[in-house]
């Protein structure tokens, strides 16, 4: 689709998000960043690494009481005793909605999971698609209010960058299929809209330099089945 044209800084994508210029997530990295310049205090500690669903394992009672809080977490392969704490966040919660995008979903729906996953604690957001998901979303999200006070104001920006970051880590996964990918890489696009309106000063392109990115391949709209 051409993310990786150096010239491709600015882009805009067909669908729901084609109203304005959206940062190409993929020039947040490398030579010549969109985020050059730009400074950022981020909170730093025991990090999993790949912290989905599936290296979440916890005991069940006999009388089949599951016992949350005596959970244990497996394939500590990229595990990091000093890394960013928001990593393990926004890799839990783009696993959680993984089983949600692979397939079309409504028109406003896709955006609605977006905003949802940018901001979990935005109550003005309900999507109507897997209410389960949604209130999972913003249970491991809330883990961010065990951070001390005086530092929780470094949380939003430092998440930004790890859902952008691990968005586009996604849009790698085949088991996320075509449809999962094309959200994947609107969320990654959108979460560093969101970090870089955020800082004051940063220049955005006109119209004239952006470039259009549209989807490859049909979509096929599912009907939303509300909750499994």
């Amino acid at each position: 689709m051409g993310l990786l044209d150096p010239q491709a800084r600015w882009i805009t994508i067909d669908g729901g998000d084609s109203a304005q210029p959206l940062p190409n997530p993929v020039a947040m990295v490398g030579d010549a960043s969109l985020l050059e310049g730009i400074g950022l205090t981020y909170l730093v500690g025991l990090s999993h690494g790949d912290l989905h669903a599936d290296n979440i394992l916890a005991r069940v009672s006999e009388d089949g009481t599951l016992r949350v809080h005596d959970a244990r977490l497996i394939d500590l392969a990229t595990f990091e005793a000093q890394a960013s704490l928001s990593r393990n966040i926004a890799t839990l919660v783009l696993s959680l909605v993984s089983e949600v995008v692979r397939t079309p979903l409504r028109p406003g729906e896709d955006t609605k999971l977006i905003d949802l996953v940018l901001n979990p604690e935005n109550k003005t957001v309900k999507p109507q698609v897997a209410p389960y998901v949604v209130e999972a979303v913003r249970d491991v999200y809330s883990a961010f209010r065990r951070v001390l006070p005086a530092y929780q104001d470094s949380w939003r920006p430092q998440y930004l960058l790890s859902v952008v970051a691990q968005a586009l880590i996604h849009t790698s996964y085949n088991d996320a299929g075509a449809d999962g990918q094309w959200w994947y890489l609107r969320l990654a696009a959108r979460a560093a809209h969101r970090f870089l309106a955020d800082r004051s000063g940063h220049q955005r392109p006109g119209p004239a330099g952006t470039r259009r990115i549209a989807r490859p391949g049909p979509t096929r709209v599912r009907a939303s089945t509300g909750c499994r």
